[in-house]
């Protein structure tokens, strides 16, 4: 059985050789001995791609390789010529994942394929240039302002693919967390605010940029009352009065933050230095007094406004004379010298003057100024009458009066002749 095997072997061998009919099949794929591994390149300066210097596969045939070509899929496409033999060498990659797929060929059609991938990532933070600090005021009539804010400048090596905005500080937002959001007009409110912008592109690198908005209350607060002038009286056996107050009536485009007083003139004092202080019911002195009222916000933006309180005195002062008076003429005059009681005085506030006059029998007047007390005087025979007047710094004023009756009690005198004789006439 063995012999015959051999036999027909020999036989298609000689065959083959003798007449050249026939050939051998080529039935077996080339093969990669080595194909490049794969690669993580970041993306060149100033731009989406990356120049990348790949290595060449290495291929081997039974017989011959006789065609080499690539393929590129994915974030880069591409192709070789269909024919010869073909490396990538350099090339420029996309951003992403792109395969590149060797197709080894030998003459008789067969073929093998080996693949690796570049995988160019971007490592790139995107730029960012935020618009100056911002100050502005209050809008009239709020304590806020509306502000049209500049746009950031943006740029990415790629593209940017999200900006965000946030507010911290006296104002507080976000924009939304995706897409494009430019802040735009915005209101802000009083102080300062931070307004921070986050770019970013695809890769999901950022960058910041800062920049504040000031916003200050240069408004004045307003008194849209003030209280109207006051005329009171002093009160009964004061010399002061005690007046109930109106309160002021004030206003801010913010918030009144602090309210003061301070009394000046007949009457001298002061409110607290901090907070909401309202007079009310105050002591005022005889006289004028000035209250002034000083209204400050936050931003210590202040106004003032004012009223007068003048207490008068209406009361008259009192006043009790001495008792009449009777007196005899002294000793060789016609006239008494007279030791007169003080009258006694009194008055809320206080006694400013006090003089007397004599009419009748005697007259006269003291000074018209000062405390004058008639004292010792002389008076003339006959009925005098004494009127004291008491006056005040407001010149109320009251009199009385008492009598001095100087009476004559002194005999006359009289020397007669001595005796006479005489004769009578012839």
């Amino acid at each position: 059985m063995k012999k015959k095997y051999l036999f027909t072997i020999l036989l298609v061998l000689s065959s083959f050789y003798n007449y050249g009919q026939c050939t051998v099949p080529d039935i077996e794929n080339p093969t990669f001995t080595s194909c490049p591994t794969n690669l993580t390149p970041n993306v060149g300066a100033g731009t989406c791609t990356a120049s990348v210097a790949t290595a060449n596969p290495v291929t081997a045939d039974n017989c011959a390789v006789t065609k080499l070509t690539w393929a590129l899929t994915g974030a880069t496409t591409g192709n070789s010529p269909a024919t010869g033999i073909n490396n990538l060498a350099t090339q420029a990659f996309n951003l992403g994942t792109t395969t590149v797929t060797y197709t080894a060929s030998d003459a008789a059609g067969n073929s093998e394929v080996c693949y690796y991938t570049v995988i160019v990532s971007d490592n790139i933070n995107p730029t960012i240039s935020c618009p100056a600090n911002v100050n502005t005021n209050v809008g009239a009539g709020t304590c806020t302002a509306s502000v049209a804010t500049a746009n950031s400048v943006t740029a990415d090596n790629c593209s940017v693919t999200k900006l965000t905005w946030a507010l911290t500080g006296a104002t507080t937002a976000n924009s939304a967390a995706t897409g494009i959001n430019n802040l735009g007009t915005q209101v802000f409110n009083l102080g300062t605010t931070t307004v921070t912008y986050t770019v970013s592109d695809a890769a999901g690198n950022t960058a910041n940029c800062s920049y504040t908005v000031i916003v200050t209350d240069n408004i004045n607060p307003t008194f849209t009352s003030c209280p109207t002038n006051l005329t009171p009286n002093v009160g009964a056996g004061t010399c002061t009065a005690s007046v109930a107050t109106a309160n002021p009536v004030t206003a801010d485009n913010c918030s009144v933050t602090k309210l003061t007083w301070a009394l000046t003139g007949a009457t001298t004092a002061n409110s607290v230095a901090t907070g909401i202080n309202n007079l009310g019911t105050q002591v005022f002195n005889l006289g004028t007094t000035t209250v002034t009222y000083t209204v400050s916000d936050a931003a210590n933006n202040s106004v003032s406004c004012s009223f007068t309180v003048i207490v008068s005195d209406n009361i008259n002062p009192t006043i009790t004379c001495p008792s009449n008076m009777t007196a005899n003429i002294g000793a060789g005059s016609c006239t008494a010298s007279v030791i007169t009681p003080n009258p006694t005085t009194n008055d809320n506030c206080s006694v400013t003057k006090l003089t007397w006059a004599l009419t009748g029998a005697t007259t006269g007047n003291s000074a018209a100024s000062g405390i004058n007390n008639l004292g010792t005087q002389v008076f003339n025979l006959g009925t005098t009458t004494v009127t004291y007047t008491v006056s005040d710094a407001a010149n109320n004023s009251v009199s009385c009066s008492f009598t001095v009756i100087v009476s004559d009690n002194i005999n006359p005198t009289i020397t007669c002749p001595s005796n006479m004789t005489a004769n009578v006439g012839a």
